[in-house]
């Protein structure tokens, strides 16, 4: 593993390790608050992204400061500096996030954005996105999304990861 190496920090053994597994096969990663379910992303896109240049990495979070905080630890972090990143909120208008994500490499979203995007066809039918958020089933692409425990049930995350699987 790792093309690229992320910038100033070291992973753990056990984060590389899982992120081996997350590039053999689709992987669930259930880690405590504070273990490196973050940096286990970085990891997996990171040696994604080298290996297919022209796909994208969609991560989601469950509230728009989750969202801003793994964009600031991808952006501190990811090895290669010129790949375009986008945090999309409900903040951010429909319009700005259609431009963004189809010149963004590095994708992050809250569920409902993306959600509620795919289902108003906001996305070129070239892009990554396509209906039911199936990224994950793409060789390309990569899908992660943070779902701490508490965002269980009739939650946003949980729906959209429904969807995925």
């Amino acid at each position: 593993m790792q093309a690229l190496s992320p910038v100033g920090i070291e992973p753990r053994e056990y984060q590389r390790s899982i992120a081996n597994s997350a590039l053999a096969a689709n992987t669930l990663v259930v880690l405590p608050t504070g273990l490196g379910k973050t940096m286990v992303a970085l990891l997996v896109a990171t040696e994604r992204l080298a290996k297919y240049p022209e796909s994208k990495a969609l991560i989601l979070a469950p509230t728009r400061p989750l969202v801003l905080q793994h964009a600031g630890f991808f952006d501190k972090h990811y090895p290669d500096k010129s790949a375009r990143s986008v945090s999309l909120t409900g903040e951010t208008p429909p319009t700005s996030r259609t431009l963004d994500f189809d010149v963004a490499q590095l994708i992050f979203a809250t569920p409902e954005v993306i959600r509620n995007d795919v289902e108003a066809e906001r996305y070129r039918r070239g892009s990554q996105m396509r209906p039911r958020l199936r990224l994950h089933r793409r060789r390309s692409s990569v899908q992660v999304a943070s779902c701490p425990a508490a965002h269980t049930g009739s939650h946003r995350v949980s729906q959209c990861q429904e969807d995925a699987y």
